[in-house]
This record gives C-alpha cells, structure tokens and sequence, in this order.
C-alpha cells in the first residue's frame, strides 16, 4: 500500500470514530440537573408566608425556591399575563432563594414566573414549575381607637376583595397576638374591626408597643397585597 492509500485509509478511519462517537453522544445525551423547587403562594393566615406573595414594604411580588446544593446559581425568567414568551429578569447567587420584583409591576396583572439552576459544570437544569401572583392595591389609612373597646380601622379602593386578614403582633419581640379573618363590608371605603371579636386573641399588656397591617385575599387565585405596618402603644 502507497504512501497516499495509507494516508487515505487513516483518514477514513478516523471519521468512522469521530461519527461513532457523535451517534453515542447523540444517543446517550448528558442529562440535565433535575429542576429546582420554585415555591408557591401560601395561605395567608399562615405565620411565616413563604413562597410566591405580596410583601408589605413595597409594592411588588416575592419570589422564592428551596436551595439545592447541586447549583452553583439560579436564572429567574417572567412573564406578564399578556406576554408570550418569558425573559430573563435576574440573575442569582448559589446562596440566593429569594427574590423581590419589583420592576414594573402593575396593580391587577398576573405576573407568571420560573427559575433554572446552574450546576458546577455550567449545566442549566430543566426549568422549575411556574408560578404566577397577581398584586392588587394596598388597604390604607390604617388607624387604632379606643374608647370602650379596642377598633382597629383601615380604608380600601379599587378592587373588590375576597377576604381582610388582620394581623396584630407585639412590637417588641415579635409574638403573635391575633390573627384574623375579616369580611367586607361592601359598602364603604371605611373597614373596621374589634379586638377579639373572635376570641382568638392572646392578651395584650396596656404600656407595650404593638403592630399590626391588614392583608388581602382577592378575587382571583394567587392574588392580593399586604399594607404597611402600623405601630401603637396600647393604652
């Protein structure tokens, strides 16, 4: 066999193994990370509210997952009710398992969103689970009277809630002291609530600084916002 024959030969050889080994990559992909654990929206009358909701000191939406030791990083994508496609909206820290959106959120629009993680190798994972949260206005005016019983007032506008969930804990140490759900009323701008109506209530020392905001369930699934915190001494 010649010199050009050999040359030819080893040619032809080694694309037989360099096709061979495409066919069994082809075949036999790396598999993806599982997907990280995107968490959704709990119930409001829980304490600790994790997962994807309304937050009190701003005007947006909390975002949260469960760490994973296998990802070195996460991507948050979302997407409005309106859009068709998602898009990268932030790009998060192996140590990051929440985040807060504020960017251009819009009273009464459903926001969905998932997230990705990235593994040592620079693998990203098969997206999470969506989840969505739409945030409604916040109830306003908060105020405490108190002449023969304790009422607690808060005013409301522009959309018709399911639900007010008011939450009252001590100031100080952070101890919860009632939680409540209240109806609307349907009728007013104006809400108010007694103290204890329900008898649900842990005591309350006169002298001692308390807190308390007013949550809402509206209408639709995953929907709703959390006023400010307003403090007072009790009498």
């Amino acid at each position: 066999m010649n010199r050009s024959l050999k040359c030819i030969f080893s040619i032809f050889l080694l694309d037989i193994l360099f096709l061979s080994n495409c066919n069994k990559n082809a075949e036999n992909p790396v598999p993806l990370p599982n997907a990280p654990v995107i968490l959704s929206s709990p119930p409001d009358t829980v304490l600790t509210e994790r997962g994807t909701d309304a937050i009190p000191d701003k005007n947006a939406i909390q975002i949260q997952w469960e760490l994973d030791a296998v990802f070195h990083g996460y991507r948050l994508y979302k997407k409005s009710q309106e859009d068709k496609t998602f898009s990268l909206t932030a790009d998060l820290g192996e140590t990051d398992s929440l985040y807060i959106d504020e960017k251009n959120i819009v009273f009464n629009v459903r926001y969905l969103y998932f997230i990705k993680g990235v593994d040592e190798n620079g693998t990203w994972s098969e997206p999470s689970d969506t989840v969505d949260y739409m945030l409604i206005a916040k109830a306003f005016n908060l105020l405490v009277s108190s002449e023969e019983h304790l009422f607690f007032h808060w005013q409301f506008y522009d959309y018709s809630p399911e639900m007010y969930i008011l939450k009252l804990f001590d100031a100080q140490d952070d101890n919860l002291i009632w939680i409540s759900e209240i109806m609307p009323s349907y009728e007013t701008l104006d809400e108010q609530a007694v103290y204890n109506w329900d008898g649900k209530a842990r005591q309350m020392t006169p002298g001692r600084a308390y807190k308390w905001r007013i949550d809402i369930r509206g209408p639709n699934l995953n929907s709703g916002s959390e006023s400010h915190w307003q403090k007072f001494v009790l009498q």
